[in-house]
């Protein structure tokens, strides 16, 4: 694990909104994992 390196969870999800995904959110979350989604309109 030396090249992770762990980020706020809100910046990762402004990376998705700014890839473009309409809606984006936080499904999970446990100490430094997270699992999260993006979804676009269609």
């Amino acid at each position: 694990m030396k090249y992770d390196l762990p980020i706020d969870v809100q910046t990762q999800l402004k990376w998705l909104r700014a890839a473009g995904f309409d809606t984006v959110d936080c499904l999970a979350k446990d100490w430094r994992f997270a699992t999260y989604a993006g979804w676009l309109r269609t």
